[in-house]
């Protein structure tokens, strides 16, 4: 592989691996505004709050949302080790998936969340289609 391309590749995932971080730190500070604010009490006459009422709620969203955090960062980290080596002259998918610990998993469930918009994507286009087109459709849906 040519060192050029491979370059691109680093940058590449450099820039998603900063675009996904700063999403998840944004949806940090979202949570900790919102979930963790303190709330008034329910009736006007009672001039002490209770003690439900003032406990700050336990911290199992953010440390789970860190935990996802750190776990990506891992990821991408050994992505970019693996694309930075000049030692590797192709580019092995499979190598990655199966020696980066939750990569597979990962790639996995965001496959699966992709499959899911293609098919509504698929469903919201159909009306636009003419009889002929969806005969073809449905001709390629049952040869396989």
């Amino acid at each position: 592989m040519t060192l050029l391309i491979r370059r691109l590749l680093i940058d590449i995932v450099q820039f998603f691996y900063y675009f996904f971080e700063a999403i998840l730190r944004a949806i940090l500070i979202v949570l900790e505004r919102a979930d963790f604010m303190p709330r008034k009490a329910a009736s006007a006459d009672s001039g002490e709050e209770t003690k439900k009422d003032t406990e700050a709620p336990s911290n199992t969203p953010i440390t789970k949302s860190e935990d996802d955090i750190s776990k990506l960062n891992r990821m991408l980290a050994s992505v970019l080790n693996y694309l930075s080596d000049d030692e590797v002259e192709e580019i092995d998918i499979e190598y990655l998936l199966a020696n980066t610990e939750g990569l597979r998993e990962w790639w996995d469930q965001y496959r699966e969340n992709n499959k899911k918009q293609i098919e509504e994507e698929i469903k919201k286009s159909l009306g636009s289609l003419s009889l002929e087109e969806l005969e073809s459709i449905r001709e390629q849906i049952k040869s396989k």
